[in-house]
């Protein structure tokens, strides 16, 4: 039992994933699935454009209940170790995060985003594409982040702006 993997009911894992020692994956999650990724073809069509890239899940990672972690178009989604994710969470293809981060439920991740170690995400947060957020920051429930976080801090609020930051300092409207 020392290197488990617990794989609950129902989940799904499409495609090339890797899954670290000590991980938790609970019922109806869905791994490696396609993303939203669609091109227009010389017609004016929207095709899906196949996604061939996959999944590396760390040691130590919990994820939720019915929640999905899409693989990407041609690199890696990554999940480091210790990451925590609640249920009914989506991750975006290509997106990497960081070690001992805790995404809480209903979170929509989109794709490329990069977020730190030591990441929290409150209730219902949403991140655009293409966003960085730094180390050790705490987003607020239900905020929406449209520009990258480049310090550490508490940030609060649509769009998402900084309201503490690390060490205490409050910032000034």
């Amino acid at each position: 039992l020392q290197d488990c993997v617990w794989i609950m009911d129902r989940v799904s894992i499409y495609g090339p994933a890797e899954i670290g020692k000590h991980t938790i994956i609970k019922s109806g999650a869905v791994i490696g699935s396609e993303g939203y990724s669609f091109v227009e073809d010389g017609e004016g069509n929207l095709v899906h454009a196949p996604h061939l890239g996959n999944i590396q899940i760390g040691n130590q990672v919990w994820i939720g209940a019915n929640s999905t972690i899409e693989r990407g178009l041609v690199d890696k989604t990554i999940i480091e170790d210790g990451v925590k994710i609640d249920d009914l969470v989506h991750i975006g293809k290509e997106s990497r995060i960081g070690r001992n981060s805790l995404i809480t439920a209903g979170c929509i991740i989109a794709y490329r985003v990069t977020i730190g170690e030591n990441v929290q995400l409150g209730l219902n947060v949403s991140v655009r594409e293409l966003i960085n957020i730094a180390g050790n920051v705490v987003v607020g429930q239900g905020a929406t982040v449209i520009h990258d976080l480049d310090a550490p801090g508490t940030y609060v609020g649509v769009p998402a702006h900084l309201l503490l930051a690390k060490g205490g300092k409050e910032k000034k409207a």
